[in-house]
């Protein structure tokens, strides 16, 4: 820029000036449109304003500058402000808008940037997403409920969220972009946008990586929502959930982009304070005496470590102000998206089929449980690899396993043999990854190990003797006895366990004497 010529963002026109002598005119001409200023006919300075539609249509934005005079027209450099906003593709926003340097930008020239490539790169996701982020923290920082660039934000962020993305990238854009919309929605004291935004965060995470801290926080304030809407429950399976997906993103984070200040440990790094905000919400939860609402807990505790964001809005009392409008208004019951949950879905939803399979004494049982029981136990060993535990999953498909093999059994299936005899395999690769501390469950694990043992005896004393098992009678006993004890108050299940095992030592004797 050339010393007495300059230009000023506002929020929808733009202004640029220059030094000019009596009867001078200043022509700018960009975007294949000409304006001109009137003659100078009082002061030092021309004064051009031009309002942003026409920028916002163009595909690209070269300009010219000119002083007119009556003697003659002078050609005048070119603004560098102005070729900095003329941003063609993401590496240009990333650089000029977006990166280190982004903060030399003008805040209303960084805006302008953000609105002219959400409406004109419709067909750029991470240039969209990106420049919704940009723009949408801006007004974070302004804090203002009333800013005019909220609707723009808020209607990209919601498109860019309810689009499936593609890859990796997209992924991580869409986390980021939600993230941003549940921070807006404090601002704008509006939990529904909120959660909308949140939950779509999560949808896409994988338990097997990190990427963001961003998936923990959220998960944070949705179980912050939760518990305004006095769903205890709801709340606390959204933190271990975050506990969860911690300890398998852990396992594979893979984080590496120096040239961004991304190193190996970097995002555990950043996520463990989120995970420690979960666990200590999570003990504050269970601290709650009798008669005391959630509410009150919730309102009381410290969410403004979680990000400067989150700090500045918990200052200005637009964090409270959210949380009481939660309390006012009725939300959707949201459920973590964690794998764990997907097993634990599908854990629950076979052993309902093969339990009513068994309870209503069908005549056979469907080819596709066996499959779908294999399926679930690959599943199960690999999350427990992870370092991921659901114990009420866990117990399901051990109990899917007892049933559907002591069903086949009943039928004379051959198949009968494989399905229990793979319970103790399964059990032991399980119990060998467990960490002792608050993710043992004791008692679903002795239930466990009860339907494994009873299994095993079922396999090796009645339809696959061993020599060393001849007593049969005794270990009958035993594998009843154990069966029994994996239902304690259960009386209609210990029950069927007592017949189905009699079943299957009347359908070995009668194959002996046969």
């Amino acid at each position: 820029m050339t010393p007495g010529t300059e230009i000023t963002f506002f929020r929808n026109h733009l202004i640029i000036g220059c030094d000019a002598g009596p009867g001078d005119r200043l022509i700018v001409r960009i975007a294949g449109q000409t304006f001109s200023s009137p003659p100078v006919s009082d002061g030092h300075r021309a004064i051009v304003s031009i309002d942003y539609a026409p920028l916002y249509d163009a595909d690209a934005l070269p300009h010219e500058l000119e002083l007119a005079s009556p003697a003659a027209t002078v050609r005048l450099p070119q603004l560098d402000a102005l070729s900095l906003v003329d941003i063609r593709s993401k590496a240009e926003f990333d650089n000029r808008v977006q990166g280190p340097a982004s903060r030399q930008l003008h805040d209303e020239a960084a805006r302008f940037c953000c609105r002219r490539a959400i409406r004109r790169h419709s067909d750029n996701y991470p240039l969209q997403a990106a420049a919704a982020c940009v723009l949408g923290y801006r007004i974070l920082e302004a804090l203002d409920p009333d800013d005019t660039d909220i609707a723009e934000v808020r209607n990209a962020g919601l498109a860019i969220i309810r689009e499936t993305p593609a890859g990796e990238d997209g992924i991580r854009w869409r986390s980021s972009v939600g993230t941003m919309l549940g921070y807006l929605g404090i601002l704008l004291q509006d939990p529904d946008l909120s959660q909308e935004a949140l939950s779509a965060a999560l949808e896409h995470r994988d338990a097997g990586r990190l990427r963001t801290p961003n998936y923990a926080r959220g998960e944070i304030l949705l179980a912050a929502l939760s518990l305004m809407q006095e769903r205890k429950g709801e709340a606390l399976e959204l933190l271990r959930d975050i506990e969860d997906a911690f300890r398998g993103g852990v396992a594979g984070s893979r984080i590496e982009i120096p040239s961004q200040g991304y190193y190996a440990c970097t995002e555990i790094h950043a996520s463990l304070f989120a995970v420690r905000a979960a666990f200590d919400l999570r003990r504050a939860i269970a601290a709650i005496p009798n008669g005391v609402s959630p509410e009150t807990v919730t309102l009381n505790f410290n969410f403004s470590g979680l990000s400067p964001i989150l700090r500045a809005l918990t200052d200005e009392g637009h964090f409270r102000a959210w949380l009481k409008a939660a309390s006012a208004t009725k939300l959707r019951r949201v459920r973590p998206p964690s794998e764990v949950h997907g097993f634990r879905k599908r854990s629950g939803a076979l052993l309902a089929n093969v339990w009513s399979a068994v309870e209503n004494n069908a005549p056979s049982v469907n080819s596709d449980w066996p499959v779908e029981l294999d399926a679930l136990t690959k599943w199960s060993v690999a999350l427990a690899s992870a370092g991921n535990f659901s114990w009420s999953g866990l117990l399901d498909l051990a109990e899917s396993r007892y049933w559907l093999g002591l069903k086949m059994a009943h039928e004379r299936s051959p198949e009968a043999s494989r399905v229990l005899a793979g319970a103790a395999p399964w059990a032991k690769r399980v119990f060998s990854t467990v960490p002792f501390a608050e993710r043992a469950d004791f008692a679903r694990m002795e239930a466990i190990m009860s339907l494994v043992m009873s299994s095993y005896l079922v396999e090796h004393s009645l339809l696959n003797p061993l020599p060393a098992y001849a007593d049969r009678a005794e270990f009958t006993r035993l594998a009843t006895h154990h069966g029994r004890s994996a239902f304690k108050g259960e009386e209609g299940k210990a029950k069927l366990v007592t017949s189905l095992v009699k079943a299957c030592g009347d359908a070995d004797r009668d194959r002996r004497i046969s």
